[in-house]
């Protein structure tokens, strides 16, 4: 069961239900969406101008979840780049747990990956697991480099 945070308390690790229209709190990666196609839309204009659409993908270990009851017991550990300001890189890896103890592996890219401050579109909600928090989003950096 998913219950209402404010951001400052979203943790690394946390997952978190995102519906349409709303802007992202943290940086995530995507885990599942109430698309069919197991993809999401986004826009970023809010930080770049950008008016245009961007596509993500779900991972595809956890894309036919669309339940948010099953992600009450994910097992999973996620690798990924230290946080950075490049806005358009993201590398990592998630290996996700399956009830019989087998690890799958999924490369992660920028394609997978949610800004914070970006916002959902098109897509009734998406489920996604915190990387970045508070300071170290993409964003935040971002900020902190122009001052």
């Amino acid at each position: 069961k998913f219950v209402e945070k404010r951001a400052e308390s979203i943790r690394i690790g946390d997952i978190l239900q995102i519906s349409s229209e709303d802007e992202f709190p943290c940086d995530l990666v995507l885990l599942s969406s109430s698309n069919p196609s197991a993809t999401c839309y986004i826009t970023t204009v809010n930080f770049d101008g950008e008016t245009n659409l961007k596509l993500r993908y779900c991972v595809p270990s956890t894309c036919k979840w669309v339940d948010p009851g099953q992600f009450g017991c994910l097992a999973c550990t996620i690798e990924c780049d230290l946080p950075n300001h490049d806005l358009y890189k993201f590398n990592g890896k998630l290996s996700v747990s399956d009830s019989s103890s087998l690890v799958h592996d999924t490369s992660l890219s920028i394609d997978n990956f949610l800004l914070r401050g970006a916002q959902l579109r098109n897509t009734e909600y998406i489920i996604g697991i915190a990387v970045y928090t508070g300071p170290e989003t993409k964003l935040a950096l971002n900020q902190q480099k122009r001052r």
